[in-house]
Formats: C-alpha cells, structure tokens, sequence
C-alpha cells in the first residue's frame, strides 16, 4: 500500500498538474485524486529524479502540501480497520487537506477555473429557451422536456458535490478526468437522497450513478466535438463507464393479461376501462406509452395484397392477403415502424374510432397496478436493488411493479415467445440491435426450452 503522485500535461506542454495515486491490497482500492497543484514539467522530472531540495524551496507551499497529502494518506492506510470504507476516508481526508490549504496558495487553475461548469450552466440555459440539440442518438432534435429535467437536477448534483467533496473549488475542462469520475461516483455512492419514496436513504442507485456520469459525458462531448472549446476527451475512455441495471422488471404472460380483461371494471370511473385499453395496445404494438398512448385514425393503414404461395402438393396458387397495420414515428428515435394489427388490437381501436382517450401516464400507472391487483396478479416477486454500491434484496407483489412499460416488454417478450424472428420483432419496437432487445425479452426458461424443441428435429 502506497501513495505516490503522477503529472499530467496541460495544454502549454510547459506546466502540468499534479495527481496523487493512492493503491492498497487489502481492501483493493486504487484511486486517483487530484492535488490542484501545477508545477513546470523541467522541475518536476527534475524534483522526481534527484530530489533536489533547491528546486523544491522553490515552490515551498506546493510541496509542502504534497508531503502533507502523501504523510496523512499512509497514515489512514497502515491504521485502517478491516471493516473500514477506507475509500471514503481517503477521499474526506483529501478534501480536508484541499480545503484548508492556504487559499493564497498559487495551485493553478483548479481552485479558479470554472469553465466546465460555466459551460453547463449556459447549455441548461440554452436548452431551456429550446436551442440545445441532440448530438448522439436522434441527432438534431431538440431535448426533450424530460432530458432537461434529467440535465438540470445533474447540474445541482454537480454543485452539490463541488461544494463538499470538491473542497469548494471551480472544476475546470481540464479536470474531468478518471480521477474526478472515480471521486464523484464515490459521492453518488454515499449522498443522502433528500426526496422521493427512498428519502433518507443514503447512497443512489447504480441506474442514477449511471445517469449521473453519462450526463457529464455528453457535455464534454458536447464541447469537445460541437463546440471545439476543450481538448478533454475523457468522455472516451471505457474505464469511465457505470453498468446500468434492470431492475423491478416484469412481464406478463397471456394467462394473466386474459385475467386483467376478464376484470369487471363495471363498479369503477370510466378511466380504468381506458387505461386497460391503453395498456393493452401497448402490449400489442410493443411500443412506448410515449407511442402507443397517441395513437389516431390517420394510423391506420389497410392493405390487400396477391400473394403466390405453394401448397402440399407443390402447387402454385394466388392468396389474396388482407388486413391493416399501424404507421408511426417513434417520438423518443424518430424511426417510422410499422405494426401488424392482430384481432386483439383491432377490437380495441373498433371500440375508440381508432383514436384511444388521452391519459397522463401516472394515472394509467395506478390504475393499471390495480387492476392487475383485482386479476390476482399478486405473486411476490424479487426484487434486486443496488444502492450506494450495496445490494439488498426484497419481495414485492407483481402487480406493484407492472406500469406503462411493461406493456412493451410484455408484447416483445410474447412474439419472441411465439417463434417471432428476432429481426422482425426489431423492425416492430424499433431497436437497433439484438442487444437492446434483449434487455426487453424476458423469456421465462422453460418457455425458452418449449420453443427449441418445437423448432428442431434433434429434440423430437
């Protein structure tokens, strides 16, 4: 176990900052942290090969606080306790040393540059009056009212941790690396959730954290490749990168969603009728509620095609094939889909006109878990959380857990199911790739196993 300080570059190529590498066994725990200190590259190598104590009296303030970082540090390391989050203890050490160093200390642009969060604050600015644009996925569509929120709250994370783990310094361009990454998700990690059904809580979800660090990702992107006003390409670096998980996710299988239309909804407001409705072409289209809740006669599409086919005997015949499909846009990736229209779903649309009630999404969220309740849809299912690095396990009623979405996964996860070629059910919910429905193909393993079979001779 040992603390040893490394320099990086800045953009001059005369000066660099200094970074302290902290590395222990046993908790294996391998940080970097930044010492806000910037020093001429010469009198560094110089320092580091003959450790020339001329050249180091002449920067007294910014070695003086390197030996105090690099004494206290391997203090905490040789007296740790074995059940000790050593981690957050170095990083607590060092924001002390950071923030009661003497402030006249010239320590370079990290306690006074502020540029990337200047840079932050005026993108929120520009994406509220609507001028902020998408620069990845659905490239030059305006930001959605949810991806600001989304921006806006990491902006007041990112203060919040500036102030305390940050030692209330500026955080410049130059500073977002893996160093600071590692620091803030440990932040994340140990921040006490003010709001919200886990309020008081300490420590966010891993899905949160993964939010948290791909924000700060796409605004360096942002003013790296679109603006060209910073050379820091951290935003690249695989090792910055934070799994996102799925959690509370289920499915329903038809058994249970011809339950939840057997429900008498008959002694309930009219607006339990639509939201099963609405779910139910949700599970038929395999769309988002974003989608499948918008949906109008212009839509429908009918179709009658001459198709040649051959019978048992070899024989060439022409079948007249009719029926209808659903045309939309995709709101959140602009993709056109196309969506075969099945008995189910077109019994549904019979029944609006083909155009389904309007219902806010919160509404038909709790309407729907309450008539999944009255379908004895109650079977307690586990329910894995990770947060603040920690794993707990629960067991919640499945009728609890089923929403707007669950309504796609549930259609995507019935056609795989059903033997649905996996590209064809891409060309329906609209995915990119086989990996992205995965994520939404929750097939039950001896559904799975029913299907191979059935496909190949070897199992006969």
């Amino acid at each position: 176990m040992a603390t040893h300080f490394f320099i990086k570059p800045l953009p001059d190529r005369l000066n660099g900052k200094i970074f302290a590498r902290v590395r222990c066994s046993n908790p294996s725990i391998d940080i970097k942290l930044s010492t806000c200190q910037v020093l001429p590259l010469a009198v560094w190598e110089q320092v580091r090969a003959t450790r020339d104590l001329v050249l180091m009296e002449q920067y007294p303030r910014q070695f003086s606080i390197l030996e105090r970082m690099e004494r206290q540090i391997n203090f905490v390391l040789n007296n740790a306790l074995p059940d000790e989050d050593l981690r957050w203890r170095i990083c607590q050490l060092h924001r002390r040393i950071l923030a009661t160093a003497d402030q006249s200390v010239s320590v370079g642009p990290g306690r006074h540059d502020n540029s990337f969060m200047e840079y932050y604050a005026r993108f929120l600015q520009e994406a509220r009056q609507g001028r902020a644009r998408n620069i990845g996925l659905n490239k030059g569509k305006t930001l959605g009212v949810r991806t600001i929120v989304n921006y806006q709250q990491g902006y007041r994370w990112l203060q919040e941790f500036q102030a305390t783990d940050w030692g209330g310094r500026g955080i410049g361009f130059d500073e977002v690396d893996k160093a600071f990454f590692d620091q803030y998700t440990h932040f994340l990690c140990h921040r006490r959730i003010g709001t919200g059904k886990y309020k008081g809580a300490e420590g966010c979800s891993q899905n949160t954290i993964a939010l948290r660090v791909n924000e700060i990702k796409s605004i360096l992107r942002r003013a790296h490749e679109e603006d060209g006003i910073t050379t820091n390409t951290a935003y690249l670096n695989k090792a910055i990168r934070v799994q996102d998980v799925d959690v509370d996710s289920v499915v329903l299988s038809r058994k249970e969603l011809e339950a939840m239309e057997a429900v008498d909804l008959s002694a309930y407001p009219a607006s339990y009728a639509w939201a099963r409705d609405i779910f139910m072409v949700g599970v038929w289209t395999a769309q988002r509620v974003s989608d499948y809740g918008r949906i109008v006669p212009d839509d429908i599409k009918h179709y009658r095609r001459s198709l040649e086919v051959t019978d048992s005997r070899g024989r060439r015949t022409v079948d007249v094939v009719e029926g209808a499909y659903i045309s939309i846009r995709q709101k959140k990736t602009g993709k056109l889909v196309s969506i075969p229209v099945n008995g189910q779903l077109q019994q549904i649309l019979d029944r609006y006109g083909n155009r389904l009630p309007h219902m806010w999404t919160h509404r038909l969220n709790r309407c729907i878990k309450q008539i999944a309740r009255l379908a004895g849809i109650t079977e307690k299912v586990k329910v894995t959380t990770i947060r603040g690095g920690k794993t707990s396990c629960t067991y919640v009623e499945k009728c609890e857990l089923i929403h707007s979405h669950t309504a796609r996964k549930t259609g995507a996860t019935l056609m795989y199911n059903e033997g649905v070629d996996v590209y064809d059910i891409m060309a329906i919910t609209g995915h990119s790739s086989v990996d992205m429905l995965k994520k939404y193909v929750k097939a039950d393993s001896g559904d799975t196993a029913c299907r191979i079979a059935a496909k190949y001779r070897y199992f006969k």
